[in-house]
C-alpha cells in the first residue's frame, strides 16, 4: 500500500512493461513518448528498444539523433522498422541525406531557430504542442494527454550537456514525468514532498543516489540500507550516494526537488 498523499513513480515498469502487472499499476494510463537525443543510443540492439519503440505513441530524434538512427538501421538492415515521427531542434547535426529519406517517410521535420534553448528543450516543445487539445467537436473539447517521457542519450557526453539534462527533469518534475535511461542508470526528478518509488529489483539497482541539485533540502527516506531522517542535505555538504536498495518500495520525503538515481540493468538482445 502506498501513502495516497505520496507521488507514485513506477519508472521500471513503463520501461520493463511485462513486470507492471506484479507491480500492480496500469501503466496504459499515460501515454509513453521516446525521445531520442544526439549522444550514443544506449541498449539501440536490444530487445528493450524495441519494446520501447513499439509501447511509444510519438517517437522523436533530437537534431543529430536522427543520423544516429539511421546508422544504426542502416547497419543493422532495420531502417525502416524504426521511422520516428519527428525530427526537432536547430538542425545543425542532422545530415540532408538522412533528412531526405525520413522525410520521404513520412518524419516532420521541425525547425526551431533560436539559440536560447536546447534541441532537448525544443523536443519537449514540440511534444508540448502535440499534446494540445483538439479543435472543439460536437461542443466537446478533447482533454490533454501529458506523455510520460523516456530519453536515451541524456548522459554519458560533455558535463554541462549531463547537467543541462538534470536540470531539465528538474525544471519539468512538477509538469510530466520524464525518465533517463542511460547506459547503466535509470534517472528522474522527484519533485518536493512525499514520493514512492516501486522498485523491480531485476533491473534495478542495488546502488541508487539522490541527489540535492535544486538546493539543499532535509529528507527522510524508508527501504533504503542507510535511510535517513530529517537530514540536510546539499551539494557542498552531505549527499545520499552509493546508497543501497533494500525494499520493493522506496520513500522519499523531500523539502525541495531531487534527482533519483539508480543502477539499471538491460540484457542484451535474444539472437
Amino acid at each position: 500500500m502506498t501513502d495516497t498523499d505520496s507521488t507514485l513513480h513506477a519508472a521500471s515498469a513503463y520501461v520493463t512493461p511485462n513486470d507492471s502487472k506484479k507491480l500492480q499499476i496500469n501503466i496504459d494510463s499515460q501515454p509513453m513518448a521516446l525521445l531520442m537525443l544526439n549522444l550514443p543510443l544506449v541498449h539501440i540492439d536490444t530487445d528493450f528498444f524495441e519494446s520501447l519503440w513499439n509501447k511509444s505513441k510519438i517517437r522523436i530524434c533530437a537534431d543529430g539523433a536522427g543520423n544516429r538512427l539511421y546508422e544504426f538501421g542502416l547497419k543493422s538492415n532495420c531502417l525502416e522498422k524504426y521511422i520516428p515521427s519527428a525530427i526537432v531542434g536547430d538542425l545543425d547535426s542532422l545530415l540532408d541525406k538522412h533528412k531526405d529519406y525520413y522525410v520521404s517517410k513520412g518524419t516532420k521535420i521541425i525547425w526551431y531557430k533560436d539559440q536560447s534553448s536546447t534541441d532537448f528543450q525544443k523536443s519537449l516543445r514540440y511534444l508540448g504542442l502535440l499534446e494540445e487539445p483538439e479543435a472543439e467537436l460536437d461542443n466537446k473539447k478533447s482533454e490533454k494527454q501529458i506523455h510520460t517521457v523516456v530519453v536515451l542519450g541524456g548522459f554519458g557526453g560533455r558535463l554541462d550537456h549531463t547537467l543541462h539534462v538534470l536540470k531539465v527533469l528538474l525544471n519539468e518534475c512538477n509538469y510530466r514525468r520524464i525518465i533517463v535511461i542511460s547506459e547503466s542508470n535509470l534517472t528522474f526528478a522527484l519533485p518536493k514532498g512525499k514520493n514512492t518509488i516501486l522498485i523491480n529489483k531485476k533491473v534495478d539497482g542495488p546502488a541508487c543516489g539522490i541527489l540535492p541539485l535544486a538546493g539543499e533540502c532535509k529528507l527522510t527516506t524508508t527501504g533504503l540500507h542507510w535511510d535517513m531522517v530529517d537530514h540536510m542535505s546539499s551539494v557542498t555538504g552531505f549527499m545520499s550516494t552509493s546508497n543501497l536498495i533494500e525494499e520493493d518500495i522506496i520513500t522519499v520525503d523531500s523539502t525541495e526537488d531531487v534527482i533519483w538515481t539508480c543502477e539499471f540493468l538491460i540484457e542484451p538482445k535474444n539472437v
